[in-house]
């Protein structure tokens, strides 16, 4: 079982000047990372604009047990929008990835395994 969240805190797009992917945490973000000992590692199918196939296929990997991977909240609804179409995944109907919102997905469950969709807490 894995997880993919939606990052929540990450700087301003619109006072960012340099290219999306290299936009740094928020001073929340880096705090939050840094209170829970994480360490961050880029991954090029987490960009937006990303082969989703490709994504699809290495979350079907057995080697990512337990893992944490954390995206832009198109590149999470893109993969949502796409996982009925591998006969082994089946998606509650949830239109965006909320900031914070995370999908809890069990690749070695019984086909066909389910993305299960938790909302944020509003209150943090």
């Amino acid at each position: 079982m894995f997880v993919l969240v939606r990052h929540a805190h990450a700087g301003n797009k619109a006072l960012w000047h340099g290219p999306d992917a290299d936009r740094p945490l928020s001073i929340v973000g880096r705090r939050q990372a840094a209170a829970r000992g994480l360490t961050v590692e880029d991954h090029c199918l987490l960009a937006p604009g990303a082969p989703v196939d490709r994504l699809f296929a290495a979350l079907c990997a057995p080697d990512i047990d337990g893992t944490l991977w954390c995206a832009h909240g198109e590149v999470l609804d893109d993969l949502a929008a796409t996982a009925p179409t591998h006969r082994s995944a089946r998606v509650p109907p949830t239109t965006k990835t909320a900031k914070g919102g995370a999908w809890i997905i069990d690749p070695a469950a019984p086909p066909p395994f389910t993305f299960r969709y938790i909302a944020p807490d509003p209150t943090s």
